[in-house]
């Protein structure tokens, strides 16, 4: 029993298939099933070569579940807005343990608090953020004072001092 000879593989007219993809409306799958490839092997050359984008030409999007087609609700996907869900979330579990007679835990109470000061600590850090970008930037000023910073080292260094001779070492 002979074996079939390997045959060699066929050499693909890449040209055209960069034509097809950069100008025709067919889809990847489509053009890649003409000339008997993958899709993941177009999308190689694409990325490989640089080939440019396809044209933006797109259906008119379908409507969803009833909803005006871009219209969508923008999530809020900032920390601060997924921290304040957070906080919604505790607080209604313990509206619902409250309401049963539950003891609320104290651990419950300590994240909320938690939570609540880190939201401050963010949105005081985003609005001086925020300040800092629209100030004009003067580059006379130096970034700190060195008065202030020998002052501060100084401080810090009574301080480990005290801590010595209270602790006696």
């Amino acid at each position: 029993m002979t074996e079939p000879e390997p045959t060699a593989p066929k050499a693909l007219d890449w040209a055209a298939i960069r034509v097809a993809y950069e100008t025709s409306d067919l889809t990847v799958r489509a053009i890649a099933e003409e000339h008997g490839i993958a899709p993941t092997q177009i999308y190689t050359r694409v990325r490989v070569e640089g080939w440019p984008m396809r044209s933006t030409r797109q259906a008119p999007p379908k409507a969803r579940y009833g909803r005006p087609v871009g219209r969508r609700r923008p999530r809020d996907t900032s920390l601060v807005g997924r921290m304040m869900k957070l906080v919604n979330r505790n607080l209604k579990l313990m509206e619902t343990r409250m309401k049963s007679g539950d003891d609320v835990p104290a651990a419950a109470s300590r994240t909320l608090d938690s939570l609540t000061r880190t939201i401050g600590k963010i949105t005081e850090l985003q609005s001086a953020e925020d300040a800092a970008a629209t100030a004009p930037k003067s580059r006379a000023e130096p970034a700190y004072d060195n008065d202030e910073a020998e002052r501060l080292r100084l401080e810090i260094v009574e301080r480990l001092l005290r801590l010595r001779e209270r602790t006696g070492a």
